[in-house]
This record gives structure tokens, sequence and C-alpha cells, in this order.
């Protein structure tokens, strides 16, 4: 049976979106819109956001990887673009931009997926004005994810040492992250300036410790930056007042990578049916373009760079200009450094884990087996039979359902084998706006619901922040 994604928490997820889309885009405009997105196998996403905004499904595509469920859709929705292919691969391909791109994933925010939004951004997918939702699980990863993170997280930390915001949990550099991959939008492997032999030449000479056996570059996202910054400042030097160079060097390396500035944004979190915590960025990005201030026209073969500035002879424009990509720049630190709002909690649409304490509680309440497996979730692997039988012959004794006033958590050998979160996954979620009483539910081996309000008062003094709960 495939899993369902119709449960009232995520409706109110999407009609959110929907709303977003609409304070962005006048009715007039809605027909027009076009529409990247991820369908799956069911219509909800259609009726709750794209039909009730008006955009003609001729105007959508839809990318799927499962081959069977692509052409089911291909089958009932024949005037909609369903494309059989990951996500990913099919960015490659693109060459019309869309105006609004719903990236719905039930993955967590890892390396694949921060590729995707940087594919994005290099290739200029989204337009000008345009929206990208992302939807992740608000759960941490492991292996290099989890080090990558933790890497960020520190750099993030270093570079607003000084103020009173920047990165205090997962959640909030999730937002962060997803704001400066579109502002700097490089591709996992390249740059638009690696299309001049000379740079590709002059990129080896530098860092031949990049270079592979076959003479291709080993593009990384750490060291190719600073490498292309270092060419082009030798590239504008005496092309140009010494004070400018680091701007118009700074105009060169942002041409064509992105620059996508997030002018509204919304931070969502919800529970899923199945006990997921998920965590929803709605951003609106304005796309900045400065070709007209400064490009390269060509590199000869001596390496001259041949430039298009704008006429110091038409001072005020060339003021303006440097004053405009000066705004870009601040911009490009304040969508890192900004104040985030809160992400709110739009509720939960999983029932409890059923636990052994917690169906001995409910016999005591007179419920029945049949009860009690539709009021709570994970019953089909427990011996419900078995452990009334038990209770009826009182093997259990006063056995009782953990309460708010319990400083730890009992666990019965029988509920061994339930998922359970660390102490950091716990202040993640309690940092995304879900309530200890919904964390407890869904885990509830994990920690009592009067540690996690603890947590959740250490949280509001601020005694996790500066490196206290590392991503």
């Amino acid at each position: 049976m495939k899993d369902t994604y119709d449960f009232e928490a995520k409706t109110k997820a999407r009609e959110r979106l929907r709303r977003f889309i609409e304070r962005i885009h006048p009715r007039k405009r809605r027909s027009g819109l076009r529409v990247l997105t991820m369908l799956g196998h069911e219509e909800n996403e259609l009726e709750q956001i794209w039909d009730p905004l008006g955009v003609p499904r001729r105007n959508i595509t839809n990318v799927e990887h499962n081959k069977k469920i692509a052409k089911e859709v291909q089958a009932r929705h024949p005037e909609i673009d369903t494309v059989n292919s990951s996500l990913d691969e099919y960015l490659i391909t693109v060459t019309n931009p869309f105006h609004v791109i719903n990236y719905d994933t039930t993955s967590t925010f890892g390396v694949r997926e921060r590729n995707v939004l940087r594919n994005i951004a290099a290739g200029q997918i989204l337009g000008d004005k345009g929206i990208v939702a992302t939807w992740f699980q608000g759960k941490r990863e492991g292996g290099y994810t989890k080090e990558w993170f933790e890497k960020t997280f520190e750099q993030y930390q270093n570079i607003f040492s000084d103020t009173k915001e920047g990165v205090k949990d997962r959640s909030n550099l999730i937002s962060r992250m997803i704001s400066s991959i579109m502002m700097d939008g490089m591709s996992l492997f390249s740059h638009p300036l690696m299309n001049f032999d000379y740079f590709i030449e002059q990129f080896k000479s530098k860092r031949p410790d990049l270079v592979k056996e076959d003479g291709r570059i080993s593009w990384n996202n750490e060291d190719g930056p600073s490498t292309i910054r270092e060419i082009l400042k030798e590239l504008v030097r005496g092309k140009v007042n010494e004070k400018n160079v680091w701007n118009i060097s700074e105009l060169l390396f942002y041409q064509g990578i992105g620059s996508y500035l997030s002018a509204a944004q919304e931070r969502l979190s919800y529970i899923g049916d199945n006990g997921t915590p998920m965590l929803v960025d709605i951003n609106y990005f304005k796309q900045e373009n400065f070709s007209e201030i400064a490009h390269i026209n060509r590199i000869d073969s001596n390496g001259n760079a041949h430039l298009s500035l704008v006429s110091k002879s038409d001072r005020p424009k060339f003021k303006r200009s440097i004053k405009k990509f000066d705004r870009f720049i601040e911009a490009r630190y304040k969508c890192l450094g900004e104040t985030l709002s809160e992400r709110e909690f739009l509720g939960s649409s999983a029932k409890p884990l059923l636990t052994k304490q917690r169906a001995i509680t409910e016999f005591k309440q007179g419920l029945t087996n049949e009860q009690i497996q539709a009021k709570y979730r994970g019953w089909k692997n427990k011996p419900l039979p078995q452990w009334r039988a038990h209770y009826t012959m009182g093997t259990y004794g006063d056995v009782a359902q953990p309460s708010i006033e319990q400083d730890t958590i009992i666990v019965d050998s029988e509920d061994s084998d339930l998922e359970t979160i660390t102490k950091d996954e716990a202040i993640d979620l309690l940092s995304s706006g879900i309530p200890s009483r919904e964390i407890f539910d869904a885990y509830p081996t994990s920690f009592t619901e009067r540690q996690l309000s603890a947590y959740k008062a250490h949280l509001t003094m601020g005694t996790y922040e500066n490196g206290g709960n590392k991503a």
C-alpha cells in the first residue's frame, strides 16, 4: 500500500503555500505561471494549490523518479508534463525558467538536496520574482552529511560571532543555508567563468592539487570560489582604480551564478501522520543581474581581459551601479545574519505511538483493543491481546502511564524497538516550534514530558546558544 499525504497538517501547509503565491502573483498573472513540482501518486497538490490558483495544468511540469507512478500520472493527467527522472538529472536539461518550484520531498536536508538548490540557482532555473518551497524532515543526518552540517554551523557562528543573530539551531541553519545557496548558486562542478580556457589554465597552475590524472579539475565549493576570485583580481588590477578592484572582481564573480535575493519568507513545521516532523521553508526570490555594470567580453591569447564596464565618464551612473552592488553584498550577509521569523507549528496529524505502559493505562480506562488501535499508531507489531491477558491476570500490578511530573523515562523491554531521539535532536524539534507534548507522543521512550518542558525552558533562556546545540 502506498503512503498517503492526505492529512490535515500537510493540507494546512499546502494552503499556506497557496496563500503565499496569491500574495506575490495577482490573479491576472496566475494563468501564465510555470510550475515545477513533484506530485507523487495523489491528486492532493493539484486540488489544494494549483487548481484553486487557476494555473493551467499544461503549465505544470511534474518530476517523478518512479517509472510506474510516472506512467499512472501521465495516464490520468496527459496535459501535465510528467518527466520520469530524478530531480537533479532533470534540472540539467531545463532551458525555460519556472515561476514556482515546489521541492516537496520526504528526505532530510542533505548533500543531494543542497546540490538540487545549487543547480536551480546556477542554472537560473527560477525566474525573477520566483518562489521556492522546500519540504524536509526535521531529523538529523549521519555520516558525511552530519560532519558537513557541523562544519557549516561553526562557519556561520564565526562569521556572526559579534551579532545577536546568526545560527542558533538546525532549523535556523537550514533556512539560512537555503537563502545563501540561492544567492551564491554555484553548481557542484564548476563556475560559469570556467568556460574560458584562460581560467582553466590559471586554475590548474594555482591549484595543481585539484587536478585529476585525466586533466579534469576536481572542483569543490570551498577552494574553487577563492581561486576564481584570486584570478579575477589579477585580471582586473590595472584596468580600474585600485580601490575598485575588489568591487569589480566580485561583480564579475557573481555573474550567472544565481544572485537570488530572498525578499519574503515563511517558515513552518508540522508532524505528519506517521510521526515524522517536517520543516517547510517558502521563499520569494528577486533576481539581481550585474552584467550592465561589468562583464568579461573575452580574454585574448596574452591573457588580457576585455571588460565592459560602466563608463567612468558617467560618474553618477558608475556610483549608482557600485552602490547597487554594495546593497547586494549587504543583503548577501543579511540573509545569514538577519532575524528570522519564528517557525510556525501547524499541528500534528500523528496519533500517539503505542507503548506497553500506554496500553495498560487504556485497559484501566476500559478501552477495548479496537478502541486502542483507533487511538494509537504502531500497534500492529505489538502483542496487544497478550498484554490484555496479563493485565487481566494482574501480572502488571500498578504500572501506570508516565506523567509530566516524572524525571526519568521508564522503558519496557517490549518497547525497545521504538525509535528514540537524542537530547540535541529533541532540542532541534523544540526550536522548530514543535510542542513538547507532540514530541513525547512521537518518541515516548526518549524523554519524559517534564524533561522536554525543561529543555524548552532552557531554549527560551538562551542556554543552548553559542555552540550549546550544534547542528
